[in-house]
């Protein structure tokens, strides 16, 4: 999103028109005392948030009551970089995750770090997926799986997104059991503001939906909102808002 703050004017009517149960949100750059609770409950929605003054921060909106969990990525009782959430939703695991991006790929601390991030994220699903709960796992992966996933590989090739590793990670966490609700649509979820970037569809697929196999049975539809991410009155987040749809169980 690239702060909350910064982008009301556009998020709280897309909100509105989506009329989503659940909305899991990234980079909302806010504190307690600076997200807009007032504007969630007006709309609605119970709002849980893991926020952090300047950068980083994700929220969990839902219509109704919802239970948090953990708010923050069990493993590393020093990494206080807020990044995850969790909360139990009419009997569902909604996870909200901010993957470190990690460049550049040769500093001594961001890309080993986005590393053991991924790998304590694959640890925290192992252990969901034990319990058989219905869970997804949705957010800012900051990674590209495949080349199908970017607009240019050449072009990005000393990125952190496209590296060897981290698409090895991704493809750990998916091979757990978990199932991309978007598995044949490789649409585009972020465009560069830079370059026109939107306008010529140079776009990256790194937003992501991994879910457990008791909610993947009941998958209805799934997609990117690639209207949001138009620039109109309001300035839109970088990010197009990726959707799922699941019946009741």
């Amino acid at each position: 999103m690239a702060g909350i703050r910064a982008r009301e004017k556009h998020f709280w009517p897309w909100l509105e028109k989506s009329d989503a149960d659940a909305v899991l949100v990234q980079e909302i750059k806010a504190q307690n005392d600076t997200f807009p609770f007032e504007h969630a409950h007006a709309a609605g929605y119970t709002a849980h948030i893991v926020g952090q003054k300047g950068f980083n921060g994700v929220a969990i909106l839902t219509r109704g009551k919802s239970d948090r969990v953990i708010d923050h990525l069990p493993g590393d009782p020093k990494d206080l970089q807020a990044r995850y959430i969790e909360v139990d939703f009419e009997g569902i695991r909604l996870a909200c995750l901010y993957l470190p991006n990690g460049n550049p790929i040769h500093d001594p601390i961001k890309y080993p770090y986005k590393l053991d991030w991924m790998s304590r994220l694959e640890a925290r699903m192992a252990e969901i997926l034990t319990k058989e709960i219905p869970a997804l796992f949705g957010g800012d992966y900051n990674v590209c799986p495949t080349a199908k996933d970017i607009w240019d590989e050449t072009a990005n090739a000393g990125e952190a997104h496209v590296q060897r590793e981290a698409r090895a990670a991704w493809f750990r966490m998916k091979n757990l059991g978990l199932s991309e609700v978007r598995a044949d649509n490789h649409d585009y979820t972020f465009w560069d503001f830079k370059s026109g970037r939107f306008q010529k569809d140079q776009g990256l697929n790194i937003d992501f939906m991994l879910v457990t196999p008791q909610l993947a049975d009941n998958l209805k539809g799934a997609g990117v909102d690639r209207d949001a991410r138009i620039e109109k009155d309001a300035k839109p987040s970088d990010h197009a808002p990726i959707w799922a749809e699941f019946y009741k169980p």
